[in-house]
């Protein structure tokens, strides 16, 4: 008998239906054949994204193949399994309420008999909304009139996002400020996933260094992500 996954890829997401993976065997389905499995942490962890809350150590366990049994499956997912899936081992995918972007664990199949396709890598998608600069600096000439700031969004489509943007002075900048002070808000409607621009008016002078910076702040309906402060730089 060789026992190994049928996928080499799995895609589930926190607020969705469950998945089932299939784990096949092939050859002789005489007799019984055990396999061990577990999960192996990556960019999602055990205890936080997967598996039990708190419980760092991921979830494993044993598939049987009964003599004549060629399918085995697994179920991942948010929710608790169907009726029909009683006895058959969950992974749980843990919900999470502010956005995450997409995270990655793996599940390894061990034992005697085991094949090539031994792994399959569990990709959760990512959730929610979150807004945030592209870069932390925006490097202009020594005679630029403007600065051009861009603000991405991050995540789901389904719902309107906002979020407020100001200028601040920097501790390198003294007398006269070397920019025109704004102020405003950037909005996306449900779809749009075009990235926004804030314009910052300079004004002429020999300062080199920081000029400015832009902060955004009061995300509405989106988690604010790193960068949230960016600085001018002539």
């Amino acid at each position: 008998s060789v026992v190994q996954f049928e996928a080499q890829r799995a895609l589930v997401q926190e607020h969705a239906s469950n998945v089932t993976l299939r784990v096949l065997r092939t050859g002789s389905l005489e007799g019984k054949t055990e396999v061990h499995w577990s999960t192996v942490d990556g960019t999602a962890k055990a205890g936080s994204d997967y598996g039990t809350q708190f419980q760092s150590a991921g979830p494993s366990g044993v598939l049987e193949f009964l003599p004549g049994a060629s399918v085995m499956t697994l179920v991942l997912g948010p929710n608790d399994p169907a009726p029909d899936e009683a006895g058959v081992p969950h992974i749980r995918i843990l919900r999470s309420r502010d956005f995450e972007p997409s995270e990655t664990f793996t599940i390894r199949l061990t034992g005697a008999g085991v094949g090539a396709q031994a792994e399959v890598s569990v990709e959760i998608a990512p959730h929610g909304r979150a807004v945030s600069f592209t870069n932390s600096r925006y490097d202009v000439a020594a005679n630029a009139e403007s600065a051009v700031l861009v603000v991405q969004r991050i995540g789901a489509l389904e719902e309107g996002v906002s979020v407020e943007y100001r200028t601040r002075d920097v501790s390198s900048v003294t007398g006269r400020r070397p920019y025109t002070p704004v102020s405003g808000n950037l909005s996306w409607a449900p779809g749009d996933r075009e990235d926004k621009t804030i314009t910052v008016p300079l004004l002429p002078g020999t300062t080199r260094g920081p000029v400015v910076a832009v902060e955004i702040s009061e995300a509405l309906n989106a988690t604010l992500l790193q960068p949230a402060l960016a600085l001018v730089v002539r």
